[in-house]
C-alpha cells in the first residue's frame, strides 16, 4: 500500500510539473509592425520558429536592410537557452493598414498550436508598399510547434 502511495505521488509531482510547464507557455511580443522596404528585405510569406541565436541575426539583419526596423523592437537580446522565436510575415502587400498576428496559443501534449489572424485595411489606407510581420518569444518547449490559421 505505502509503495502504491509513493508511485501515485510520483505521478502526480510528475504531471503536474508538465502542467506548469505548459501554463507557462506564454507569448512575450518583441515587435509588431509593417516592413516598408517593398520586399527589399526579401523575407519571404511564411512563419518560422527560431531556436538559434544565428538565425536570430540573420533574420534581424534581412528585417534591418532596407529600414533600421530592430531599433523599435522591445528586445533584440534573447536566451535561446531559455526561450524560443516566433517571426511571422505576411506577404507584401499594396497599401498599409494590414496585419498578422498570433492570436490563440493551444497547448496539446506533443505541439504547441499559434492561430494566425490577418487583417486587412478598414476604410483609406496609405498606398505604400508594406510587408506585415509579427514576432514574440516564448519558454523554450520541445513539443512541435504548429500554426494554422
Amino acid at each position: 500500500m505505502k509503495k502504491l502511495f509513493i508511485i501515485g505521488l510520483f505521478l502526480f509531482a510528475v504531471t503536474a510539473c508538465n502542467k506548469v510547464d505548459d501554463a507557462e507557455l506564454n507569448l512575450s511580443l518583441i515587435h509588431q509592425s509593417e516592413l516598408y522596404g517593398a520586399g527589399d528585405e526579401n523575407i519571404s510569406e511564411g512563419n518560422m520558429v527560431i531556436e538559434k541565436e544565428q538565425e536570430w541575426q540573420d533574420l534581424l539583419e534581412k528585417i534591418d536592410a532596407v529600414n533600421n526596423e530592430s531599433e523599435d523592437f522591445a528586445e533584440t537580446e534573447i536566451d535561446f537557452k531559455k526561450f524560443m522565436v516566433i517571426a511571422c510575415f505576411d506577404k507584401v502587400r499594396p497599401s498599409s493598414g494590414y496585419s498578422v498576428e498570433i492570436t490563440n496559443t493551444e497547448i496539446k501534449s506533443k505541439e504547441v498550436v499559434f492561430t494566425l489572424t490577418k487583417g486587412s485595411p478598414e476604410g483609406l489606407a496609405a498606398t505604400v508598399i508594406t510587408q506585415p510581420y509579427y514576432i514574440a518569444k516564448f519558454p523554450k518547449t520541445n513539443k512541435e510547434i504548429t500554426f494554422t490559421e
